[in-house]
């Protein structure tokens, strides 16, 4: 899990102050990311920890089919 704060751009109109967040985020004991779809602010970011976090969990990326005949992700 990862808690995200969503439009960060619009500061002046936030509703949960950062740092309760970031509080909360460390009481859970998980990440905690804010982003903005509209400047792309750690979009990515959040992606790539959901996936590092199940990764780290289930032990790494699956791994690819042997069968070269059928498309992998990988």
């Amino acid at each position: 899990m990862v808690l995200v704060g969503n439009k960060s751009d619009l500061e002046d109109k936030r509703k949960v102050p950062k740092d309760l967040a970031q509080k909360k985020a460390e009481e859970w004991n998980i990440p905690f990311l804010e982003c903005s779809a509209k400047t792309d602010q750690n979009i990515s970011d959040i992606f790539h920890t959901l996936v590092q976090l199940c990764w780290d969990r289930g032990g790494g990326p699956p791994k690819p089919k042997s069968d070269k005949s059928k498309c992998n992700l990988l």
